[in-house]
């Protein structure tokens, strides 16, 4: 049986390299809530949890949760695993979603696609779109078991194993790849940076809608619209230290 499948969103205020970048607006709207907005159309989610911290400055993020009408846990602001397994423990998960709150473009139907591909395999404890990249980076997900979380939770002790929750999991634990039919990993559509925010913002203004932006319909456009790829081409991806 599938039980219960949960996407766990994690949001802050202090990002490091665009503080507030979540509630910054995009259409006129908070990139945080256009996100949660197009999550809730994931089929395959029971419940939508954003993972904030106690830091009073993120009081702004629960507000934003509370007025889409999604669920709220708060927690440690510097071990996120943590973070996220107690979320995922107070909600009674058994297969939990990680989406990050800096991709507002994230494809609720790849999504959808993709737990229920992670449901149906065998003898695999993670899923991601990352491990053979073929999506534009923004449109990242992760898929794994409760038992994974919890394995992780009690036996990471590495830094960048509690700051970036998975590692433990896909460097330890059997993992498949989810990859699409055509390569467009070369573009980049999440936000770490003004420049980001500024394309982001153009792909929402060229495509003229918000909820049923698909991923094939951002490749589309940026194929077609060298000039938008442009505006964040120079920016580099924070890696994971």
């Amino acid at each position: 049986m599938a039980g219960r499948t949960g996407i766990i969103v994690q949001a802050r205020m202090g990002s490091s390299r665009l503080p507030g970048k979540v509630m910054m607006e995009i259409a006129d709207k908070p990139m945080l809530a256009i996100l949660l907005g197009r999550l809730k159309a994931c089929e395959t989610a029971d419940v939508i949890i954003v993972a904030t911290t106690r830091n009073g400055r993120d009081d702004v993020i629960v507000k934003c949760a509370r007025d889409e009408d999604v669920s709220v846990y708060r927690g440690d602001e510097d071990d996120v695993l943590a973070r996220y397994y107690e979320a995922a423990k107070e909600y009674r998960l058994d297969t939990v979603v990680r989406v990050t709150s800096d991709c507002p473009l994230s494809d609720p139907y790849m999504i959808d696609d993709m737990v229920r591909s992670f449901l149906s395999a065998d003898d695999v404890a993670y899923m991601s779109n990352t491990i053979t990249r073929t999506y534009p980076r923004g449109f990242d997900a992760e898929v794994f078991s409760m038992d994974s979380l919890k394995e992780a939770y009690d036996k990471a002790g590495e830094k960048r194993e509690r700051e970036h929750v998975t590692p433990y999991i896909y460097e330890n634990l059997p993992v498949k790849a989810y990859a699409g039919d055509d390569d467009a990993s070369s573009f980049r559509v999440t936000v770490d940076t003004a420049d980001d925010l500024r394309h982001v913002s153009e792909i929402f203004k060229a495509l003229g809608h918000l909820k049923f932006i698909r991923s094939r319909d951002v490749v589309a456009l940026l194929r077609n619209r060298p000039d938008l790829v442009a505006i964040n081409r120079h920016v580099e991806q924070k890696a994971v230290a």
